[in-house]
């Protein structure tokens, strides 16, 4: 009789359900060089692309400053496995400024695979300088929609994000900010949202002034309001309802385009909302909030540099934080780099490229805790002229840990083939701490005092390597792992029955080697065996069960302790 069979019978009212159900905080993980030719550029801009290729490691994009002797432009896609180039997509004529501005896109077109967004600021398809945005295939690298600005000088392009699913669809969209000169028919910013499904319009927003430069930056807001619709957040710089020039960042609601929230600088030319970013669950209240920055605005003295972080529910400021010194451009780029130091809030990083500290205009980078607005890790450039902090995005995990990674770009960088060549640093978040709780009595057996389950790997989902194991069952004989949600102890055969109704399989059954040890790779098991069950936040029961005869008095079967264990991202 196969084992699967005997199994259930001998178990009686036990029933096991078969279900088709890195590195250390702060370390640099990955240098990403791209071609190497001096003056290129790298990290102008820089993004995680998502799992371009579906291994199952976040991958990540990088922009060009100056992709070519023209200034056409370069993005490029790396694979987080190591950072081997994936794509390079390049603009189509001189003076495009292809790559300019690069995001991760979301699965656009529904295929499983995650996008990409590239602008080309300078593409000339409806006039000079009337900008372009591109839409490529993560799956294959084909182009899925070319979006071009409507007018000459429109500087379509500048600004480009994922957007989420904006009209829950299924698809994922994106947003595209313009800046049109202020000389043109259409001087006042904008930003559109376009449909991942089939790219027509979503929603324009446009600027409500003549001095408005709204659209100078987009991001993701995720879902503020909590209606099931992907928000957009948008920057105006130049809105002067505070005072010319103080800025503002505002909040679109995905559902209808209305406006949910907006924020302004303190003071006239702080230029708040040259920067912004969605920062995920900041003060715990459930919905994401959002980060708006400017290099200009000023602190305890002028120009000193100001990223916030604000509630998105009310607008109340949680967090200020401000650079060292004037004209570092302290808070030139900042973004959301989620969990990084894994206490469960989101965490933000803020770059100034002109910081002189390593040296002048290294830059640096910050990244500080979304609990308390302390600095968590700062990096600064080891050389002059680097301008480390010049572009900073989360990684996603691109170490495998689990950990919430983060990229800055560093244009000006010569590591990669000459002065100027450019550099993106990938630093590892903190991997998630292992949850695993020891429970309940094994059942004596041959060899003393029963069998004792276990692990080895990590509880990280992402990092797939987490293995149950045991030790102390009898040699030689075979066994099965299952799981359940619920705990119990209930006498069973030779030992303690500790994990309650619904039981499901682990896996397949473990052969016990002569000293009666086992293992089962739960990361390579579960798509087989408990793939729909086991996911990260989950918490599960798991207890081992194995042949162990004679069977006259208590049965052929026993069983080890238990352990709970809850799962990382």
């Amino acid at each position: 009789m196969a084992y699967a069979k005997w199994l259930a019978s001998a178990c009686g009212g036990m029933v096991l359900c078969a279900s088709t159900a890195s590195g250390q905080q702060g370390t640099l993980v990955q240098v990403l060089v791209g071609g190497g030719a001096a003056g290129r550029g790298l990290g102008q801009a820089v993004a995680s692309a998502g799992d371009v290729d579906g291994d199952g490691l976040d991958d990540l994009i990088a922009g060009f400053r100056y992709g070519s002797g023209s200034n056409a432009g370069t993005a490029e896609v790396f694979s987080g496995a190591g950072g081997p180039s994936l794509y390079m997509f390049t603009g189509k004529a001189a003076g495009d400024r292809f790559g300019q501005a690069v995001d991760g896109a979301g699965d656009v077109n529904a295929d499983g695979y995650d996008d990409l967004v590239v602008g080309a600021v300078g593409e000339d398809a409806n006039g000079l300088d009337s900008g372009a945005a591109y839409v490529y295939s993560g799956r294959d690298g084909q182009l899925l929609y070319a979006f071009a600005g409507d007018f000459a000088r429109a500087h379509f392009g500048g600004a480009v994000s994922g957007a989420g699913d904006v009209n829950a669809d299924g698809f994922a969209d994106v947003v595209v900010g313009g800046q049109p000169d202020p000389n043109t028919p259409q001087p006042i910013g904008f930003a559109r949202v376009f449909s991942g499904a089939d790219g027509s319009v979503l929603f324009d927003f446009v600027g409500e002034s003549s001095t408005s430069r709204l659209g100078g930056s987009v991001d993701a807001a995720g879902d503020v309001n909590g209606d099931g619709f992907a928000d957009v957040l948008v920057g105006d710089w130049r809105d002067a309802t505070t005072g010319n020039g103080a800025g503002s960042a505002s909040v679109f609601s995905g559902a209808d385009g209305s406006l949910l929230l907006r924020v302004f600088g303190d003071t006239a030319n702080d230029r708040l909302g040259t920067v912004v970013a969605g920062v995920g669950d900041v003060d715990g209240d459930g919905r994401p909030d959002l980060l708006a920055a400017s290099p200009w605005a000023d602190g305890a003295v002028a120009d000193l540099g100001l990223a916030r972080v604000y509630s998105s529910q009310d607008g109340s400021v949680l967090h200020s934080v401000y650079g060292d010194a004037a004209f570092d451009f302290f808070g030139s780029a900042a973004a959301g780099v989620g969990d990084f130091d894994g206490d469960g809030v989101a965490d933000f990083a803020v770059g100034a490229f002109a910081d002189d500290d390593g040296g002048v205009n290294a830059g640096s980078v910050r990244v500080y805790s979304g609990a308390d607005g302390s600095v968590l890790q700062r990096v600064d450039g080891d050389t002059s002229s680097d301008e480390l902090g010049y572009s900073v995005a989360a990684a996603g995990d691109v170490s495998g840990d689990g950990g919430a990674d983060f990229v800055v770009g560093a244009p000006n960088d010569d590591r990669g083939g000459g002065p100027g060549s450019g550099a993106a640093l990938v630093f590892a978040g903190a991997a998630p701490a292992n949850s695993v709780e020891s429970y309940c009595t094994p059942g004596l057996n041959e060899l003393g005092p029963g069998a004792a389950i276990g692990y080895l790997g990590s509880t990280s989902i992402a990092a797939g390597d987490f293995t149950l194991t045991v030790e102390g069952a009898r040699p030689r004989s075979v066994g099965l792992f299952f799981f359940g949600a619920d705990r119990q102890r209930v006498p069973f055969m030779k030992g303690v029955l500790c994990v309650a109704r619904p039981r499901y399989r682990a896996g397949p059954q473990v052969h016990l080697d002569a000293s009666g040890y086992g293992q089962l790779e739960l990361g390579a098991a579960r798509g087989r065996w408990a793939g729909r069950l086991l996911a990260a936040g989950s918490t599960w029961n798991f207890q081992f069960l194995y042949l162990d005869p004679p069977c006259r008095k208590h049965g052929p079967f026993n069983l080890s302790d238990a352990e709970t264990v809850t799962f990382a991202p």
